[in-house]
């Protein structure tokens, strides 16, 4: 961090969060009552974590004790002494007369005050419009906080199932707060500005996040989870607590028509499909995240304004629109990316559909992020050298070369240094890198190159040429997108396409001279899959551990090598290179390599133990990252009736085979950020669906335990699906099923969860936010397990089972309380 006590940042989050609820009680959302107690609550849990860590320092210092954790607590201890001195400033100057009370006899009284107010449209029919906008707003604000997220943070699997895991906590959360709008009082126009309120928010939230990251987080230096987490609550909590109490909000609005909760739920999700559709096809392509976000609330207030036609909303709909044509005039968003890239000119930055893609120029030097992680620098010919001369020189006339990534870090200039060369397939995931990279490190004009785009693995898998050298310059297995490269299915595929002796190389990161538990596990997963499938395997150690496997014999004298071969080199010759040192680095690596683990594509080893790597390097009790959510997730199961446990599970299973979904969609096409939001637009397609199916039924506990059954069926189902996605060739086909699987699941999901509705005792306005709230919690742990546990632990098949026989244990239950 740039200082030890973060002032700043502190100062800017407090403010934030300080505003977010002044707001919320101008639009009476929060009672000046509830608001006093939380800001109350914050000031005394400031002040006692203060006193505390000052008591515990000066015993420390009086007795002159030695405590390992003093500067970690001196840290603390003034960081949350700031943070006391911020609330108790804000506090004073907003609520001085409050603070004055506390000293006369009479105490203020605040019984009066409803809970909340709300405003109903006149017309029903703009009353359907803000449910549908409402849903609309939800996902699209959710898809792009998240990419940017991603960005922000280098995300890897990890964060990203902590980003929806908090996503669905914290909106379930705010449902669950918003059932005290039955209550409630019609006055103003409250609909429209809370919902003008979750479209301004994320405009302000992003480059909030980008100053914080760069405050917090200087370039160079590691996130630890535990901070990443707090931020990730912190940021995401404005946004998903205003939209779930939207929802409960909505429900009360509806509260005169007949079944009205699932008129509500059925539109919410038809407005989220369209949200869903409208970010995958328009703004990914053609915005940035901010762009995107700005545009949206031009959007919002030009409703607004054709809807109510009043002089606030035409006022609002003109800064939109300034704000959008300054945003494109003046660069906002590469000024906001720079604050990312420190002493690096911003030369590109575009969001495409396989994510933010940035080009950065820092003396002389041009280096290319995607999604803020580093994916190549220009003349870095150490690393480039070492992929292509370690292959190819092991062979001593290859004609017919695969490149699968680092073309425009140099490889393709390398490999064109082999006269016996005749054909360089070069392919690339995102054509929009290649393009942009032309400008600044073109390709070498020549015939023999011949560029491909789309996923290195389905072009493999289609192509009907034949190798003598593939090199994989892709990154580690370090998620389950790049992952596909490392496992046996990969394995057997290539072998299909490969001439007699082949070569085949993969580079990842460094062990140096030590290897960790996480790095060897990963290591070995590599080696004894890639031993399976050739006779010859070997590690030669240098920028990279690069495995190199054949059916013909290997060597790994590179320097000798080297000298016999005429090729022009910098690097990769005897004047650098030692083959002593080589070989005794590969050996001490082989020699931790001895447990026999196979990377398979529905049992992705490497993935959970570079997730174990990572987070060890910030403690040693890594389970608690783990467990301490899932504990705070499952808690609310002791206060549930049986109906709302069962829908809790329900929605645990949903959000399960929905990650199990985008998973399949990335082993089959590659990639996945454009397919996070046509997922979810399909996905909310079939809720709409499945409710609307729901709301026709008269509910009984047997149609909620005949849903829980198919949710049985649907988990035992599912492997057969992945095992057809695995051996088809159509496009078409592939898409077809996966949107059908999807339609299915959500379907079923959005018919339990209008009979649940209605089976729970009391009124639907409290009961549809609860059960939504329920469903949206359980979402989120089954996020976590999923994605950090079951998938990585026990492979696609096994978790299916795992699911099948949770859901068949809560039916079975139904069926014996219903008895």
């Amino acid at each position: 961090m740039n200082s030890p006590y973060l002032i700043i940042p502190i100062a800017l989050l407090l403010l934030l969060l300080y505003l977010s609820s002044g707001i919320l009680v101008r639009l009476k959302i929060l009672t000046t009552t509830l608001y006093r107690k939380i800001w109350n609550s914050v000031l005394l849990i400031t002040f006692l974590a203060t006193g505390i860590l000052g008591i515990l320092l000066a015993i420390q210092t009086n007795y002159k004790l030695e405590w390992p954790l003093v500067k970690t607590m001196l840290r603390f201890h003034v960081d949350f002494g700031i943070a006391m001195a911020f609330v108790a400033v804000f506090h004073f100057f907003r609520h001085g007369r409050y603070y004055l009370k506390i000293f006369r006899l009479a105490e203020p009284d605040f019984t009066s005050e409803s809970i909340m107010e709300v405003s109903l449209p006149k017309k029903t029919g703009h009353l359907k419009i803000l449910i549908l906008l409402s849903g609309f707003l939800s996902t699209t604000i959710q898809v792009l906080l998240i990419r940017e997220l991603t960005t922000v943070f280098q995300g890897n699997e990890l964060m990203m199932s902590w980003m929806l895991g908090a996503w669905m906590l914290l909106t379930g959360t705010g449902a669950y707060w918003g059932r005290s709008a039955g209550n409630a009082e019609k006055s103003g126009d409250i609909l429209e500005k809370v919902l003008l309120l979750l479209t301004l928010l994320p405009v302000v939230l992003v480059p909030l996040l980008e100053i914080l990251k760069m405050t917090l987080f200087p370039p160079g230096i590691m996130i630890n989870p535990a901070y990443f987490l707090l931020i990730l609550v912190i940021f995401l909590a404005p946004v998903c607590l205003l939209s779930g109490f939207i929802y409960s909000l909505l429900v009360n609005a509806y509260r005169s028509k007949e079944n009205g909760f699932s008129k509500v739920y059925a539109l919410e999700a038809a407005g989220s499909m369209s949200g869903g559709l409208i970010v995958s096809f328009v703004f990914i392509h053609w915005f940035s995240v901010i762009q995107s976000f700005l545009i949206l609330l031009l959007l919002v207030t030009g409703l607004f304004a054709l809807l109510r036609r009043e002089i606030k909303y035409y006022g609002a709909l003109v800064l939109s629109l300034a704000a959008v044509l300054l945003s494109g005039t003046l660069g906002l968003d590469n000024k906001l990316k720079s604050l990312l890239f420190i002493n690096q000119k911003i030369l590109e930055s575009e969001e495409t559909r396989f994510g933010n893609l940035t080009i950065t120029e820092n003396a002389g030097q041009y280096n290319f992020y995607g999604n803020g992680s580093l994916l190549y620098s220009t003349d870095n010919s150490i690393t480039s050298e070492e992929y292509v001369h370690y292959a190819l020189m092991q062979r001593k006339n290859p004609k017919d070369v695969l490149l699968v990534s680092g073309g425009i870090a140099g490889m393709v200039s390398e490999i064109l240094k082999y006269n016996s060369v005749l054909h360089v397939d070069y392919v690339e995931l995102n054509p929009k890198l290649v393009e942009l990279a032309g400008k600044y490190s073109p390709l070498p004009v020549d015939k023999r190159i011949h560029l491909l785009f789309g996923d290195g693995r389905r072009a493999i898998q289609r192509t009907e040429k034949k190798y003598d050298a593939v090199i994989f310059a892709v990154p580690d297995p370090s998620s389950l997108q790049i992952n596909r490269y490392y496992t046996n299915e990969m394995m057997l595929l290539l072998k299909q396409k490969l001439n007699p002796g082949a070569v085949v190389l993969y580079g990842v990161s460094s062990s140096g001279n030590y290897l960790s538990a996480g790095k060897t596990a990963i290591e070995t997963a590599i080696f004894h899959t890639l031993k399976k499938n050739f006779l010859y395997t070997d590690i030669i150690p240098g920028e990279r551990d690069y495995f190199i496997a054949s059916d013909s014999s290997l060597r790994i004298d590179i320097a000798r090598l080297a000298a016999s071969r005429v090729i022009d080199t910098k690097y990769v010759n005897s004047n650098y290179l030692d083959d002593f040192s080589i070989q005794q680095r590969g050996k001490l690596i082989r020699e931790n390599l001895k447990e026999k683990i196979i990377n398979l594509d529905e049992k992705p080893y490497p993935v959970y133990f570079h997730t174990l790597q990572f987070i060890s390097q910030y403690t040693s009790n890594w389970w608690m990252l783990i467990l301490f959510p899932v504990i705070i997730l499952v808690l609310p199961l002791f206060l549930m009736r049986s109906v709302a446990s069962a829908m809790y599970f329900s929605g645990f299973t949903a959000s399960s085979f929905e990650i199990l979904i985008i998973f399949a969609f990335q082993t089959y096409f590659g990639y996945v950020y454009l397919a996070i939001g046509l997922i979810i637009a399909i996905f909310m397609g079939g809720l709409a669906v499945g409710s609307m199916i729901g709301s026709r039924f008269s509910a009984t506990r047997r149609h909620f335990a005949f849903a829980q059954i198919m949710l049985v069926f649907y988990a035992l189902l599912f492997p057969v699906f992945w095992f057809l996605l695995k051996g088809m060739q159509s496009t078409f086909a592939g898409l077809l099923i996966l949107g059908l699987i999807t339609t299915v699941l959500s379907a079923i999901t959005g018919f339990q969860y209008v009979i649940g509705t209605k089976l729970l005792p009391g009124n639907s306005i409290r009961t549809g936010p609860l059960l939504y709230a329920v469903d949206l919690i359980g979402a989120a742990l089954g996020t976590i397990v999923i994605s950090i546990l079951l998938l990585p632990l026990t492979g696609v098949v096994n978790s299916c089972f795992i699911i099948a026989g949770i859901n068949l244990l809560i039916a079975l239950l139904i069926f014996i309380e219903k008895k």
